[in-house]
């Protein structure tokens, strides 16, 4: 599912990063909020994704980027 995952259904976040928020917390060493981060991170990018799924019902009507 990644390699259609920037091609087609490039994530957008509304506000910072999570991958910030996921350096932040590994700096002070909590280990519950990087877990808590990278959740909402794939939450948030998989958005796009979720939706192309839906429209095209699969990923086989997709033409996989071969860079």
């Amino acid at each position: 599912l990644l390699n259609f995952l920037y091609p087609h259904a490039h994530p957008t976040y509304e506000g910072r990063h999570q991958h910030l928020a996921v350096l932040d917390y590994l700096r002070r060493r909590d280990p519950p909020m990087v877990r808590e981060s990278i959740k909402a991170d794939m939450i948030e990018g998989g958005r796009a994704l979720i939706s192309l799924l839906r429209e095209q019902g699969s990923t086989r009507n997709l033409v996989r980027d071969r860079d």
